[in-house]
């Protein structure tokens, strides 16, 4: 037994050293291995840089052989939409500022010096009408009922009716066709009258004689010498040019005051009003007898103050309200207008909107 010990001690730790000789054996040839593989490893990422940088010039050169579109300048607006987007603005910043810069503007904008037309007392417009076949020529009524005949190419030749006084404003005015010097007039003071600019009294073809019914426009149809007036109740009278009336009886063509008539062209017999009735109504003067005559009518949903017909082809009617719409028709249907939002809401102390034929 003393002498198997020592032996089978010898064997046991010379497998031991046997095992360690192994193990460091197989750690040098493992050593070699992971060196040349991270060499390999090492040379693909250099491989992998260079075919990088080859691609990134390739597009470099690519991208600087395009030539760039020219970057469009911002108008201010857009400029300052942008710099308010950036500091987190809101909408309503923005379009303060906005305000405030087109208020800018609008309040430093100022006209040449032109000549105007002077009343000589001072008093608000009430109308306008350019003279029909001498464009020079242009009369202004006034609230006090005075007119001025001012001539655009000789300020000189400025010509006056002289003033009737509060409450005589000038609703409508017509040109005499023969007369340049003298107009027809319909007003507040209750009357029709034919007025000279060169003296004298005015002729009067109708006087209503009561407050409560005045006149309030007017038109004339050169080839029939026809002169049509409506008043505040709305009814319609007609004179000859010479203030003969033409009808035994006014007639009746709106519930409510006839604010504006208009024949649709000289030669025509066909007459469009408007009302604050919330109408316009398209007539055939020969064919006239009563309130429901009319061949078209052409709701709204305030009071209109004017229908204009188009000067160039007759077919396009543009009509204004007395609150916020300017509607254009089309002929011959007149249905489902173009409407156009535009406030203009006046009052007492503001011209309606109107265009002066």
């Amino acid at each position: 037994m003393d002498e198997a010990g020592p032996s089978s001690r010898g064997r046991r730790r010379g497998r031991e050293l046997a095992n360690d000789d192994d193990e460091a054996t197989a750690e040098r040839r493992r050593a070699p291995n992971s060196a040349s593989t991270k060499k390999k490893s090492d040379a693909g990422k250099k491989s992998a840089k260079r075919g990088s940088k080859k691609l990134s010039d390739v597009k470099k050169s690519a991208v600087s052989s395009i030539k760039a579109a020219p970057k469009r300048k911002d108008n201010l607006v857009q400029c300052l939409n942008n710099s308010l987007l950036r500091d987190g603005s809101s909408d309503q910043q923005l379009g303060k500022l906005k305000r405030q810069l087109l208020a800018r503007e609008v309040l430093g904008f100022t006209l040449p010096t032109l000549p105007m037309p002077e009343f000589n007392e001072s008093a608000r417009v009430t109308c306008i009408q350019w003279h029909p076949t001498r464009p020079n020529l242009l009369a202004v009524g006034s609230k006090n009922g005075e007119i001025v005949l001012w001539n655009a190419w000789d300020t000189k030749k400025t010509a006056h009716t002289p003033p009737t006084g509060s409450g005589s404003a000038v609703a409508a005015i017509k040109f005499h066709p023969d007369t340049a010097t003298q107009v027809y007039t319909a007003t507040l003071l209750s009357k029709v009258m034919l007025q000279n600019f060169e003296g004298g009294d005015p002729q009067v073809f109708w006087d209503t004689e009561s407050e409560r019914v005045w006149f309030t426009s007017l038109d004339i149809l050169h080839e029939r010498k026809m002169l049509l007036a409506g008043d505040n109740m709305g009814c319609v009278y007609a004179f000859n040019t010479t203030g003969e009336l033409m009808w035994p009886e006014p007639v009746r063509f709106h519930k409510g005051k006839v604010k504006y008539m208009e024949f649709v062209g000289q030669g025509s017999d066909l007459l469009i009003t408007a009302s604050v009735d919330h109408t316009v109504r398209i007539w055939d003067v020969r064919k006239l007898g009563g309130v429901k005559d009319f061949l078209i009518e052409l709701p709204h949903t305030q009071g209109v103050n004017s229908a204009f017909v188009s000067p160039s082809d007759r077919t396009s009617l543009l009509t204004t309200d007395q609150k916020n719409e300017l509607r254009v028709y089309r002929g011959p249907a007149w249905r489902e207008p173009l409407i156009i939002p535009h406030p203009h809401r006046q009052f007492q102390h503001l011209t309606p909107i109107q265009r002066p034929k």
